[in-house]
């Protein structure tokens, strides 16, 4: 097993240009409990954003999207409705 936690990359279909996405909070040792995996990256259609699963110790998991350079980092998927709200 790896000592750090997931962390998003890019590379051209070449596979020239291998480049880490800086995501803010993505990364980060194992031992470190404000480390998160940052993982299973999808691009929008137009290339802009990125869409990824964060999970954050221990073991919840959210979906986050961020701007292709990696800024803009904001939740892509708001907290499930209680059971009330589903009335």
């Amino acid at each position: 097993p790896g000592t750090d936690r997931s962390t998003i990359w890019a590379v051209h279909s070449d596979g020239s240009g291998l480049r880490k996405i800086l995501i803010p909070g993505c990364g980060g040792p194992i031992s470190d409990p404000t480390s998160v995996g940052c993982f299973n990256p999808r691009w929008s259609s137009d290339g802009t954003k990125i869409v990824f699963n964060r999970l954050h110790p221990p073991e919840s998991e959210d979906i986050y999207v961020a701007n292709a350079d990696g800024t803009g980092l904001a939740p892509a998927v708001t907290s499930p409705l209680d059971d009330e709200d589903t009335d």
